[in-house]
């Protein structure tokens, strides 16, 4: 059973693996730094190697890893058994589309904190018969279960860290808190927050997500701009 940590917990965790990815050699040397490197922070922080795959027939399958050496089956797919050996990532080969550039460095951390979990607490995750095996992600919206939940939230707070998004902001010349994140009727707080996501190298479902945790975002239509029309006609209903 995974163990239960709190979003303090994980904020606190997701700071540490930040400021230990900002001291690495490679990033110190670079000057400003403007977005986390996920392939960076996978091999030279946690000595993980990514491998790109055919995941699944559909692509539904995000990204696969383990904790040890396992067989993996990949039915429908143009390999039909591929082997895991505790340090490797695998992910869709789709994702390499350069219009999946956010979805692709998402599922890099996610795959990259299960090892992080399991570095700082090896009895609570891939321990005990009931253990997953193999973990296989499936993208933001799938936070079924806890451990899945936990690592989404730890992957956000190390790819969107308050002092890279709080840049990001200035970079793009927005100024203070998004009130409102509407394309159709705040089309310029919009595009800056779309800058934004390019600078960061993430996607726009994420940026949004992680902005309201961190307070720096109020309400969202992000992909369905109309919806504040409904909004404001039960608005009016009600008076």
């Amino acid at each position: 059973m995974p163990r239960y940590l709190s979003k303090a917990e994980l904020e606190k965790i997701g700071d540490r693996v930040f400021r230990a990815y900002l001291d690495l050699p490679e990033v110190r040397s670079s000057g400003r730094v403007l977005r986390v490197v996920p392939e960076l922070l996978l091999s030279a922080l946690l000595g993980l190697s990514v491998e790109y795959r055919q995941l699944s027939p559909d692509g539904s399958v995000l990204g696969m890893t383990s904790y040890e050496e396992v067989g993996v089956e990949l039915p429908g797919t143009e390999e039909d058994l591929c082997f895991l050996d505790g340090e490797t990532v695998l992910i869709e080969t789709f994702l390499l589309d350069p219009s999946q550039t956010g979805r692709r460095n998402f599922t890099l951390v996610h795959e990259g904190c299960h090892h992080v979990l399991k570095l700082l607490f090896p009895r609570d995750y891939g321990a005990g018969p009931s253990a997953r095996r193999v973990l296989r992600y499936r993208g933001l919206s799938d936070s079924s279960s806890r451990e899945e939940w936990q690592v989404d939230r730890l992957t956000a707070s190390i790819l969107m860290p308050r002092t890279l998004v709080e840049q990001a902001m200035f970079l793009t010349g927005q100024e203070g808190r998004i009130g409102m994140l509407n394309a159709l009727w705040r089309p310029r707080e919009y595009q800056r927050f779309c800058d934004m996501c390019v600078l960061l190298g993430v996607s726009r479902q994420a940026l949004s997500i992680r902005m309201r945790e961190l307070g720096l975002l109020g309400e969202s239509y992000l992909g369905r701009p109309n919806a504040i029309l409904d909004v404001m006609m039960e608005d009016d209903e009600i008076v």
